[in-house]
């Protein structure tokens, strides 16, 4: 074994036009699926390929010039999108491209042949955290192939590595107003909140589409949701309860949440950084607590549609201030 030959060492991404650092190590596992061949007399005998189905997990990272073009690429899909398909005619491929490998330990490029966006990263604001979680990009054979031929899935190829800009100042954190109500009063204009920050997670539900010959072909999309939680610490008890009322019209039985619900926004502290809006936010779980934390647990809002003349509004909308 020659030591110098071990293969290892960080990557970029690039995908759908952007090319993506990572705040940490990341992994590309393989996901084959496989079904039994059973007999009666002997059990289980055999395993046959069902899908071949990659993922790429990565924690990206958000900075302050790209922000809007970020928001664009890792958040995606909208609850009018439901029915759609995700994986478009004209594949989209995502390219890792590593530091090292290949011929003279220069770097190589994967490139997997057809690739989607299957899971939006959550949203931490805080000024102490960065604000990106974890995402998840699929991949699948390329459109009409049978992953049968080399190239089907993906390829790799020697890559001169070419180091990415980088301005750690434009790494993004920043303090941020969270703001409950379209025309907030005090406390709900300026809320705090534990050193957790607030936290969004918007997620897509999906639906595999799958045909005799090629088995997983494409998603579709059945549902997008979003809530945001934080622990309010300037609440008092009936602060919270106009919140998040327990008695009353708007909880009877078979009321909709709207009747309880709000606008919400985020917003950073000066032009150019993150602000999201929420345009019918309702809480949903919440509570009081008895000890050296505070008095309101951590409370969670669920995004709903809001109509506006008969038009429903998006679920959220992120965008800089």
């Amino acid at each position: 074994m020659d030591r110098a030959l071990l293969p290892g060492g960080p990557a970029t991404l690039t995908h759908d036009g952007i090319t993506l650092q990572m705040e940490e190590d990341w992994t590309a596992p393989d996901e084959p699926t496989q079904f039994q061949i059973k007999t009666n007399l002997q059990g289980p005998v055999d395993e046959r390929a069902e899908d071949l189905i990659g993922r790429i997990n990565f924690k990206p990272l958000a900075f302050g010039a790209s922000i809007a073009t970020l928001f664009t690429k890792l958040f995606p899909y909208t609850p009018s999108m439901i029915g759609s398909l995700i994986f478009p005619s004209t594949d989209k491929t995502a390219v890792i491209q590593t530091m090292t490998g290949g011929t003279n330990d220069a770097g190589q490029s994967i490139t997997y042949s057809a690739a989607r966006l299957t899971k939006m990263p959550s949203i931490t604001f805080a000024p102490n955290k960065t604000m990106f979680g974890p995402a998840e990009i699929t991949c699948l054979v390329k459109n009409g192939a049978s992953g049968g031929t080399a190239g089907d899935f993906f390829t790799v190829a020697d890559s001169a590595y070419s180091e990415p800009a980088l301005s750690p100042l434009d790494i993004l954190t920043d303090r941020y107003t969270l703001a409950w109500g379209s025309a907030p009063a005090a406390p709900f204009d300026v809320i705090e909140t534990d050193d957790s920050g607030i936290v969004f997670e918007p997620q897509v539900s999906l639906e595999p589409v799958k045909t005799s010959r090629g088995g997983t072909v494409n998603f579709r999309i059945t549902d997008v949701t979003a809530t945001i939680k934080f622990r309010p610490l300037n609440l008092t008890i009936a602060n919270y309860r106009t919140m998040f009322p327990m008695e009353g019209a708007s909880v009877v039985r078979g009321k909709s949440l709207s009747g309880r619900g709000d606008q919400l926004t985020v917003t950073g502290s000066a032009a150019g950084m993150p602000k999201l809006t929420i345009p019918l936010a309702a809480p949903t779980k919440g509570g009081l607590a008895f000890g050296k934390d505070g008095r309101i647990t951590e409370v969670t809002l669920m995004a709903l549609r809001k109509s506006s003349s008969g038009t429903l509004q998006s679920l959220f909308t992120l965008a800089t201030v």
